[in-house]
């Protein structure tokens, strides 16, 4: 009897993790294609540095880029010389949104919708140059 009740449990425990790796598995992200914040696609204002692998540096404030692009998603890779730099980010001339870099690479979700629509995003440098150089590597996304 003691076999038969291990023997269920077991069975029960393979299914139960079968189930959930097929739930994990099914939910993959959309292919996000990636962009360099160089290209000539992205309009610029302001004093940039462009390096050979399409990334910008830069360091006055008020440097901006303009993005736009038909679709459901928008990522931004970028970081700072310090922490103390600040990006504004205005999706769609909604209220801008605060974003904090931090001196590591990372990955920042800008846009995310449900339905595939037009958008406009402006992304402002919002401090001064003794607070860190930002770099800027690239935007991704699953529209055009």
């Amino acid at each position: 009897m003691r076999k038969l009740f291990y023997a269920g449990l077991v069975l029960l425990s393979a299914s139960l993790i079968a189930n959930n790796l097929a739930a994990t598995t099914n939910t993959a992200e959309p292919n996000l294609k990636s962009i360099p914040i160089t290209d000539t696609h992205i309009a610029t204002m302001g004093r940039i540095e462009k390096a050979s692998d399409g990334s910008a540096r830069f360091g006055y404030p008020g440097v901006s880029f303009f993005v736009t692009f038909e679709g459901k998603e928008l990522n931004l890779e970028a970081f700072s010389g310090s922490n103390q730099s600040y990006l504004e980010v205005t999706v769609d001339k909604q209220t801008p949104k605060v974003i904090k870099l931090t001196s590591s690479s990372a990955v920042l979700n800008l846009v995310k919708n449900n339905n595939t629509k037009k958008h406009q995003v402006t992304i402002v440098h919002r401090s001064e140059t003794w607070h860190g150089l930002v770099t800027r590597k690239s935007v991704s996304t699953d529209g055009k």
